[in-house]
């Protein structure tokens, strides 16, 4: 173990933590037949594809403080509340499941762009400007907001609108937070410049 330890670096530890945490939520959901309807293949697949990028990502070079961490992790939670709010798989209504899996496909997009750049938490492993992040700066998290809502719709009440509310302001803070600590690297500034729109082409 200690041999491991000079090889293997504490946030690979982590991120092969979370790699399999996914990637177990993604085997469990298969075998408790999550996948007989949309939205429950939907998050057997986005489980999956999340848990690979763990494992494959390279390493990053900046980082956030205690507090800041804490609020991006937070939207990350608030996706997870959103499905706890909605009624159990398969008893979607029809188009917030296909909202949600076209939501997700989306993301999934985004995500194999991003490839060996994914990270959770602010941090630099190379510029990505393909694919959809040619045309906003954040599409993972514009599909995250809109996997949310469709969640949500599943269920509509004023509480699941509070949920989106605060979903929505707390990715916006964590965007804000991940810019300025991903400015620190030249070639991203210079990405800024080209790639205007942040969350929704026209508006921001």
């Amino acid at each position: 173990m200690d041999l491991l330890k000079g090889v293997v670096p504490p946030d690979r530890w982590l991120a092969w933590g979370l790699g399999f945490t996914a990637l177990h939520a993604s085997v469990q959901g298969f075998f408790r037949g999550y996948a007989e309807s949309l939205e429950g293949l939907t998050l057997v697949v986005m489980n999956g594809l999340v848990g690979l990028l763990f494992f494959l990502r390279r390493p990053g070079d900046l980082s956030v403080g205690l507090a800041e961490a804490g609020v991006c992790l937070s939207s990350v939670v608030l996706s997870g509340v959103a499905l706890l709010l909605a009624p159990p798989l398969g008893d979607w209504p029809t188009a917030s499941s296909v909202a949600f899996a076209v939501s997700a496909a989306a993301a999934a997009g985004g995500l194999l762009s991003l490839g060996r750049s994914f990270a959770v938490l602010p941090s630099f492993r190379g510029l990505v400007s393909r694919g959809p992040f040619r045309i906003i700066r954040h599409p993972i998290y514009a599909a995250e907001l809109a996997m949310v809502a469709a969640a949500l719709s599943a269920a509509s009440s004023w509480l699941t609108l509070a949920v989106f509310l605060c979903t929505f302001a707390l990715l916006v803070w964590r965007i804000r937070i991940e810019e300025r600590a991903l400015e620190e690297a030249p070639e991203y500034e210079a990405y800024q410049r080209q790639v205007r729109w942040r969350l929704v082409p026209g508006l921001w």
